[in-house]
């Protein structure tokens, strides 16, 4: 039942991919976190801007906009819909992440050109940056752990774990679509 307050730098630097815009961090938190009260909505961002979206929202979920061979999700025991990098981990799911729902996450959206225009991950622009710089990210947020009512004799329910895959635009963005354009 203690609150803590968690904050993630990182230096996000595509350089060697080309013009591939920072996106979202999608987060992957431990069974050991009390996440009924979470709000991710009370963050604090540098670059300011991130707003969460719900992977059960009908209208703005986020999706990859093409496919990624090294992302996979699949659902946990509680139903959760969970991202796994075969890269960085074990995953429970066997093939490449196609061009669907991915887990909810904060996303930094920038209107875009021709046929993105709407905030929403998929049909929007990341944080626009200079090709040749790297760009520094910070998110805070407050988490509560389980209470010891809740843990109920089950070890998994100890698990702090937190870990965030992050995106780019190419990859849950409208990049993609604006490339199409330009090319047809």
């Amino acid at each position: 039942g203690e609150t803590v307050k968690l904050c993630v730098d990182f230096n996000y630097d595509p350089s060697e991919t080309g013009s591939d815009w920072f996106h979202g961090l999608v987060p992957d938190f431990g069974y050991g976190w009390d996440l009924d009260n979470f709000n991710p909505d009370n963050i604090e961002s540098v670059p300011s801007g991130a707003t969460w979206f719900d992977e059960n929202d009908p209208n703005c979920f986020p999706r990859t906009s093409r496919s990624v061979p090294l992302l996979c999700t699949y659902r946990d025991k509680y139903n959760n819909l969970r991202l796994c990098n075969f890269k960085c981990e074990v995953c429970p799911c066997s093939t490449g992440l196609r061009q669907i729902s991915t887990s909810s996450g904060w996303f930094w959206n920038t209107p875009g050109g021709q046929g993105c225009g709407v905030l929403c991950p998929s049909l929007s622009y990341g944080l626009p940056r200079n090709d040749f710089e790297a760009q520094n990210i910070r998110l805070c947020m407050t988490l509560k752990t389980k209470s010891i009512l809740k843990i109920n004799n089950d070890f998994e329910n100890l698990d702090l774990k937190i870990s965030f895959n992050t995106t780019s635009m190419s990859i849950t963005g409208c990049w993609d679509k604006i490339r199409l354009l330009i090319v047809h």
